[in-house]
This record gives C-alpha cells, sequence and structure tokens, in this order.
C-alpha cells in the first residue's frame, strides 16, 4: 500500500517529463565543460594506478581457472 503510490508517481516521471529532462542532462553537460579536470585526473590516475593492480591479479586467477578447466575437459574426452 505504501509503495504503491510511489510506483505510480515514478513512473509518470520515468516516461514522461522528457523536456525538463532533456534541459537538466543539456545543463549538466555544458557545467561539466567549465569544471577543472586537473584535480579529477591527479585522484583518477592514483585511483586506476591502485585498481589496476588488483585487476590483473584477477585476470590471472580467472586465466588459471579457465585454464584448469579446459585442461579437465580435454583429460576427459581423451581418456573416453
Amino acid at each position: 500500500m505504501i509503495v504503491l503510490p510511489k510506483a505510480e508517481f515514478s513512473a509518470h516521471i520515468h516516461d514522461g517529463w522528457w523536456g525538463c529532462k532533456f534541459l537538466i542532462v543539456t545543463a549538466l553537460f555544458i557545467g561539466s565543460l567549465y569544471i577543472d579536470n586537473q584535480p579529477f585526473m591527479i585522484g583518477y590516475m592514483q585511483f586506476a594506478r591502485v585498481v589496476s593492480v588488483f585487476f590483473l591479479a584477477y585476470q590471472a586467477i580467472i586465466i588459471l581457472i579457465v585454464a584448469y578447466i579446459i585442461n579437465e575437459a580435454m583429460v576427459t574426452a581423451v581418456s573416453n
């Protein structure tokens, strides 16, 4: 009962109000052109530097798991 009016209102906002949404997105896009890039890029570079180590380790683990699965399948196929 509590969620029902909210769902109807949310659906109305989601399906309609395209002019308002277009103006908001356009204003955000134009406003973002005036934001200084230097602090963002420094933060992004530090973030990417740390996350890349974990991503590469995750990739290596996934490749090893897939290699073991393929090897298991090939050994089973040859044995039969």
